[in-house]
């Protein structure tokens, strides 16, 4: 069966650790135990990223080590293009 691709923007990535909105976060968290699971072929974009690097410690931090335990997230360059999130963080 062919996997379902999607496309995870900042806020869901950001929900990985939101204390303050538990209901998403263990919605997120959900999420990502299917990624990690490899249901999912995952996607960002260059502008997510830059997003995410905006992030401060120890969010950053975090989501790094939360997004290598899922790689390949492919990212999507304007160029058409994929590296993957662990090379940029």
């Amino acid at each position: 069966m062919k996997k379902l691709k999607i496309y995870l923007d900042t806020s869901v990535i950001s929900h990985l650790h939101q204390d303050d909105v538990p209901e998403k976060m263990a919605d997120t968290l959900k999420l990502w135990d299917e990624i990690k699971q490899e249901k999912y072929d995952v996607y960002l974009s260059d502008t997510t990223l830059e997003e995410i690097r905006k992030c401060s410690q120890p969010k950053l931090d975090i989501l790094s080590k939360r997004s290598e335990a899922v790689e390949p997230l492919q990212i999507y360059r304007g160029t058409g293009t994929s590296i993957l999130f662990s090379q940029l963080c």
